[in-house]
């Protein structure tokens, strides 16, 4: 027990150092630091146009809230979630993610892994646990490449589209393997050329959960919501996703015993079908303002894949090229090169 400290003490040595998000220093009064960290975060000079119109915006939205919502209860709060089409909106999204992250059936991998390997011609507990303990590592290193190099570069939604899609197809063999092969319960000779690939399958699914549901979801819930509804939108999620990761750990063995192949097949088509609510659903947040969120979701929820791409940040940097060569040019040319950006609130 005492090795899960590690990570645990790690994080705390490591939290100093993480920025504050600019939209707090600001609502506390603390406007320097908020833009100093607002550059930091778009890598933009302080004097560059998007950096000022965002400060700008974000400063309108802080006042709005601090006038309209002082003293507001948690009654006032679930109005906000669930009477304004925009915020509720997200709370569904957010919602959706979160149940279709729980039903790729990673949790029924995570907790009967060397169970799941015997099944698919594994032999002997030590290799069901070798192959088990591979499978780990191979999400811990996906995961934390994906955190430290991937996510603000690729964004949140190709990750989660192409990561599922692994899930849902590796699932599948599985599913259709046992139905052809049937289980192999052997405890003499070696796991059969079906299983060797059905290894392999899971390793993938284990790349894809770690590219994609492991962390985007969590990152897509953290950034989607306005500040005042943030803590209790957030606080619905992680209650839905824990009852549910609860309900499937309980009921995976059983559902091996009773329905075999068929669990597999169902966390396919569960995970294929999130693929295609991903798709519709979901635009990319990388480099959004909450205040062009809010406008983003003023649009009906099937209609988001139109407006995935592209996201501000790629404007503005499109834009910056033409920026720094119209420098030199009158203002009303300067003007005219200016990356666009979506209306505040």
């Amino acid at each position: 027990m005492g090795i899960q400290l590690i990570p645990g003490a790690l994080m705390c040595l490591m939290i100093p150092f993480v920025p504050e998000t600019p939209r707090y220093l600001i609502n506390h009064g603390r406007s320097e630091e908020g833009i100093k960290n607002l550059c930091r975060l778009r890598k933009l000079p302080i004097e560059h146009p998007y950096v000022q119109t965002e400060y700008q915006e974000i400063e309108a939205q802080v006042r709005y809230e601090q006038e309209c919502h002082q003293g507001h209860s948690y009654w006032v709060v679930l109005q906000d979630i669930f009477l304004i089409r925009s915020n509720f909106q997200r709370f569904f999204l957010a919602i959706m993610l979160f149940l279709f992250h729980k039903f790729t059936g990673t949790d029924s991998l995570n907790y009967y892994a060397p169970e799941i390997f015997k099944l698919i011609g594994v032999k002997g507990s030590s290799n069901s646990l070798l192959t088990t303990g591979v499978y780990g590592v191979v999400k811990f290193v996906v995961t934390i490449f994906y955190v430290t190099y991937l996510v603000d570069r690729v964004g949140r939604r190709l990750p989660l589209l192409v990561g599922a899609s692994l899930q849902a197809t590796a699932m599948l063999y599985l599913a259709l393997y046992l139905r052809f092969a049937g289980t192999n319960t052997d405890t003499v000779g070696g796991t059969p050329a079906g299983g060797i690939v059905g290894i392999v399958w899971i390793y993938i699914y284990a790349f894809g959960w770690s590219f994609g549901h492991s962390v985007a979801c969590y990152v897509v819930a953290a950034e989607i919501f306005p500040s005042r509804i943030r803590s209790v939108c957030m606080s619905i999620c992680f209650f839905v996703n824990w009852i549910v990761d609860y309900g499937i750990t309980r009921a995976t063995p059983n559902m091996i015993t009773e329905m075999g192949w068929g669990v597999f097949l169902l966390y396919a088509l569960l995970t294929y079908a999130g693929v295609v609510f991903i798709f519709f659903c979901l635009p990319e947040l990388k480099g959004r303002s909450i205040e062009s969120i809010d406008d983003l979701f003023q649009r009906p929820l099937w209609s988001m894949w139109r407006h995935a791409y592209p996201t501000e940040e790629e404007k503005t940097r499109q834009g910056i090229p033409q920026l720094m060569k119209g420098g030199n040019e009158d203002n009303a040319d300067g003007d005219k090169d200016r990356p666009a950006h979506i209306e505040s609130v």
